[in-house]
């Protein structure tokens, strides 16, 4: 008797919900064994690098793994999270960070403990999870990819080689830039006429 599609759905679907039930239990070890600090020297202590190099794992994938349990999972109540609770953590942590960064770089600050996530309030972190938990469109996450691409593209368009990219493709690129760009605009005047 042969397996299904239907029966590989429901295992992978098993195995992926392991796999995130697994990250944060990673992130707790992690925590109970490291002292977490940034820069300096790492003698006397075990380190967050020294740990995702003896488990085999990427050391920054291990960090955002343990701002996402501290910084937000243990602020708001959350010690064993669900599936989906453990996903929101990431994406609140991920907004955070982000949020931080352009904080950061609107105030053309140097980068100090009021800019971390760990400084955050439980306050501001609860209402950033209620807003992700109350959207069933995802908005915030989405709207994040786009800033994330955008900013990713603002930084690295000079430094690329255009003449290797087909004039179809830069065309396309410069009118779905267009469309974002008249589409922000559009709803941007729409906001400023209802203030």
């Amino acid at each position: 008797m042969s397996i299904t599609y239907q029966e590989y759905v429901k295992g992978a679907k098993e195995l992926l919900s392991q796999i995130d039930s697994y990250q944060y239990k990673i992130a707790e070890m992690a925590m109970a064994v490291c002292q977490i600090r940034h820069g300096g020297r790492s003698e006397g202590y075990y380190t967050l690098t020294e740990f995702s190099n003896d488990i085999g794992m990427n050391r920054k994938t291990l960090s955002e793994w343990v701002h996402a349990y501290r910084d937000i999972c243990l602020k708001i109540d959350l010690r064993t999270p669900t599936q989906e609770e453990w996903s929101k953590a990431n994406k609140v942590s991920r907004l955070l960070k982000s949020e931080l960064a352009t904080e950061k770089s609107n105030n053309n600050t140097q980068k100090s403990k009021s800019n971390s996530r760990k400084d955050v309030s439980k306050e501001r972190i609860q209402k950033i999870y209620n807003e992700i938990t109350n959207d069933p469109f995802d908005t915030i996450s989405k709207f994040e990819r786009i800033y994330e691409s955008t900013l990713f593209a603002s930084k690295t368009i000079n430094k690329i080689d255009l003449h290797k990219i087909s004039n179809q493709k830069l065309r396309r690129t410069l009118k779905n830039i267009v469309s974002i760009k008249e589409q922000l605009e559009q709803f941007l005047s729409k906001e400023k006429v209802a203030q």
